[in-house]
């Protein structure tokens, strides 16, 4: 699996969090969507927001997500990890997990839309979170704590591979905001 990831546990400083946290609490606008998985319509069970290039939409599970720009702190996380990365990134998916009972279960970024192989860099901030792995559907699961502050790289090639979710942890009471950088062919 190394060979898929590179995390990096000190990617945002203190400061940086502690300016990060209340903005995106307070200036993001977050919803809690239905989308259209197995034959029926579900809750999402967390919040998301959806920020990018302007004009750009992301489909998914039925839905359609219009990006409506990047502000100020999102545009100089997105160039801070391009810088730090080597990828480039025209959006970001939110997850505002509000406890250990929002989840996000087994998946792999690998919609049309993101092309080939492509790369998904996750900043975390707030709560610490397991992110779980598995080689294909049915694989073993490995599990790695993503830290508030931290950046993991998924690079080109695991989308293909392996899966990954956010599990419950019922013992998990404080909030976890997890950013989502893709880039999306148009």
């Amino acid at each position: 699996m190394q060979a898929f990831i590179d995390y990096r546990l000190d990617f945002l400083s203190e400061k940086q969090q502690s300016q990060l946290i209340p903005y995106l609490k307070e200036s993001i606008v977050w919803s809690q969507p239905e989308l259209y998985v197995f034959g029926k319509w579900h809750r999402v069970p967390r919040q998301q927001a959806w920020l990018g290039d302007e004009g750009l939409t992301y489909q998914y599970s039925g839905q359609s997500f219009d990006t409506p720009g990047w502000d100020k702190p999102m545009f100089w996380l997105k160039q801070k990890i391009e810088h730090v990365s080597g990828f480039r990134f025209n959006s970001a998916l939110l997850n505002r997990y509000r406890d250990g009972e929002d989840k996000m279960g087994w998946h792999a970024d690998d919609e049309p839309e993101l092309g080939v192989d492509p790369a998904v860099a996750i900043v975390s901030l707030g709560e610490a979170r397991d992110i779980q792995f598995r080689f294909g559907k049915k694989g073993h699961a490995t599990s790695l704590s993503l830290e508030s502050g931290s950046l993991l790289i998924m690079k080109p090639g695991m989308q293909d591979k392996l899966q990954h979710q956010i599990p419950i942890r019922k013992n998990v009471k404080g909030e976890r905001v997890s950013l989502t950088f893709r880039y999306l062919i148009t």
